[in-house]
């Protein structure tokens, strides 16, 4: 019985017993201001919060591009938030709307991209664009790389290992803090945290990501390692062409995190796409 097999059938149900409501937390934001006219929105992973966008967040401020950020990961929030990605856009943009009235580009990766994709359904008013990596949904290997994740894993340290060895191309090029890494270790310990962690799994198996982007008129950069294991690249090469106003950037020797396995070419990427969309509402000669 593996770690989360033997959750399920204690601590879970525990933990749902409480009610919908209870220990109801969501998203803790801050912003950093800026002179551009478009506000950037970095956009937490399931396991990862604020810590993976450090690189461009350095970039971003240099460049005087206003951010806002989010402290904890999807797993931390409480779980009725965490069920529903239209739930969590819905919390984001509240954050967003206490910190400034510009518009938006939004970036995220994993479930972040699904969340960028639904905060741009529901706010294409406020939404300028979109800059996603590692989205699942074209496909059925997210729910084959969580079995195998799962596979083996009888404490949260096994299940953590897998996960990261799965997540980059080659974790040993990086200097893995790992003070934070057992800190997500030990939140994975705690039953509301894995109530939340499989409510945004069953999220991301409900959204219908294909039709969703395929449908968004909003400007849309992907940014991919050519070695994700977890959402291969290759299906997304394909599907762009077929999209809206969307381009797609490949990165070599990279695998599900780009932002931090290759983020000089990742902000090469993304501080060019920010200036094409400043020049798109730039007037005119007049």
């Amino acid at each position: 019985m593996t770690w989360l097999q033997a959750y399920g059938r204690s601590g879970a149900k525990e933990e749902l017993a409480k009610g919908a409501d209870a220990d109801t937390y969501a998203f803790t934001g801050t912003y950093t201001p800026g002179d551009k006219p478009l506000a950037l929105v970095l956009l937490p992973a399931l396991f990862i919060g604020e810590w993976m966008w450090e690189k461009q967040f350095e970039a971003l401020k240099a460049a005087g591009w206003p951010i806002v950020q989010f402290t904890e990961s999807i797993s931390l929030v409480d779980r009725k938030t965490a069920r529903s990605i239209n739930r969590m856009a819905a919390r984001i943009m509240e954050v967003c709307r206490s910190f400034t009235d510009r518009d938006l580009v939004v970036a995220g990766d994993s479930l972040g991209g699904l969340v960028a994709f639904e905060f741009a359904r529901s706010f294409p008013d406020r939404t300028a664009g979109i800059v996603a990596s590692g989205a699942p949904g074209l496909n059925t290997t997210v729910s084959q790389i969580a079995r195998e994740v799962g596979e083996g894993a009888h404490t949260p340290q096994q299940y953590a290992d897998n996960f990261m060895a799965k997540l980059m191309y080659d974790p040993s090029a990086h200097d893995i803090d790992e003070e934070r890494y057992q800190a997500t270790v030990k939140e994975l310990s705690k039953p509301a945290t894995v109530v939340s962690m499989l409510g945004a799994l069953k999220a991301i198996s409900r959204y219908n990501s294909r039709k969703i982007v395929m449908e968004l008129p909003t400007p849309k950069l992907f940014i991919w390692g050519r070695q994700d294991e977890i959402t291969p690249a290759e299906e997304w090469e394909e599907a762009t062409p077929l999209m809206q106003d969307a381009r797609i950037h490949v990165i070599d020797e990279c695998g599900h995190g780009p932002m931090f396995e290759k983020p000089e070419e990742y902000n090469r990427e993304l501080l060019g796409f920010l200036d094409e969309l400043t020049a798109r509402r730039a007037p005119g000669p007049g």
